[in-house]
């Protein structure tokens, strides 16, 4: 499922931090999170518990053979949190399968729950399933449901997201939301609240070494109609900078750069221009030798993207942003042709909830 396209996990206070002498408190990061959620919609308990139980999660899957790195998700990021297992999500879940196998587990593929059954005494006694047109009973003495994501759901969509809007990218498989109704069908507690976690920009659905550079802070970030719309330093925070870009028309943005920032971001991918080159090929990067050809390729009025840059580029001579005032160390005139332009879309992770 999810989890095999997944990159890693939280985890505070594991095994990793320590090896690395790492400080990852979760009393301090359960207050960080309790305030950044404005208390609202969240229960404290549960993420207390979820936080206390992340290190020996990590803990737990280095004994079945998993090893991590920690990944840090913008510069500097202290406590750095997000455990990537190598391999990532689909490594992670081949180790454990293998595991569940090996203790005589046993694992229903391409199978679709059904119903999770009741006993007279109304205690949960098992599960159908089904495979193609045969049913299969399961017997259980308890049953976990472990899904529920409905990405897929544009129903569901609507009914928790009232801002939500058609046409959003999706990174994660399209799942409808079975375990949510599962669960309403027995009675479990469901909320009238959900999570939509999404991302942006985001130069394609998938991951991929030009995502890195659309977001750098260095970047010019425009919308179709060529005006600048943000702070470029957001690009840091890919998990806020998406709102950003849902207020723009078609909710896309484009990450425009010139040659010297380019030879600047080479250091760190040498074959940077060939892979701009063939992303162009794809119709998802433009390479041109005025902002009059960038801006008709974003669909703008080119005089419209022309003041844009020009009154950036005086930003950058007086060393002062006056409408987002992002820092200086990252104010770099856009003025050496060629001149690029990165499509970056909105994307959605997941949902989470509402069981």
């Amino acid at each position: 499922g999810n989890t095999a396209l997944a990159g890693g996990l939280f985890a505070c206070e594991s095994p990793v931090q320590a090896r690395e002498r790492i400080v990852a408190d979760s009393d301090l990061l359960f207050k960080k999170a309790m305030d950044w959620a404005h208390w609202s919609h969240i229960d404290p308990a549960i993420l207390r518990a979820f936080l206390k139980k992340s290190g020996d999660t990590i803990r737990w899957l280095e004994a079945k053979g998993l090893e991590f790195n920690l990944i840090r998700l913008y510069p500097d990021q202290q406590p750095p949190v997000q455990h990537n297992p190598r391999g990532n999500g689909a490594h992670l879940i081949k180790v454990l399968a293998w595991n569940c196998r090996d203790k005589g587990v046993q694992i229903f593929l391409q199978n679709a729950c059904k119903k999770i059954i009741r006993g007279k005494d109304g205690k949960i006694t098992g599960v159908l399933a089904a495979k193609d047109d045969e049913e299969i009973e399961i017997k259980t003495g308890c049953t976990i449901i472990a899904t529920g994501g409905f990405a897929g759901n544009h129903e569901l969509l609507k009914k928790y997201f009232p801002s939500y809007c058609e046409g959003l990218s999706l990174s994660c498989l399209p799942l409808t939301g079975d375990g949510i109704f599962l669960a309403k069908e027995v009675g479990a507690a469901v909320e009238d609240f959900a999570t939509m976690v999404k991302e942006g920009p985001r130069f394609d659905r998938h991951k991929w070494p030009l995502m890195t550079f659309e977001r750098d802070p260095n970047t010019v970030w425009v919308n179709k109609e060529g005006r600048r719309f943000i702070d470029e330093e957001i690009g840091f925070h890919v998990f806020e900078s998406v709102n950003a870009m849902l207020r723009q028309p078609d909710k896309v943005s484009y990450a425009l750069f010139d040659a010297t920032v380019r030879k600047m971001f080479e250091e760190k991918m040498p074959a940077l221009e060939k892979a701009l080159q063939v992303e162009e090929g794809k119709g998802r990067v433009k390479i041109a030798g005025s902002w009059d050809e960038i801006a008709r390729w974003i669909g703008a009025e080119p005089e419209v993207l022309k003041d844009t840059i020009s009154q950036y580029n005086a930003f950058c001579r007086q060393g002062y942003d006056e409408c987002f005032a992002k820092e200086r160390r990252y104010l770099k005139p856009l003025q050496n042709p060629p001149y690029y332009a990165i499509r970056g879309l909105a994307v959605m992770l997941d949902t989470i909830g509402s069981i």
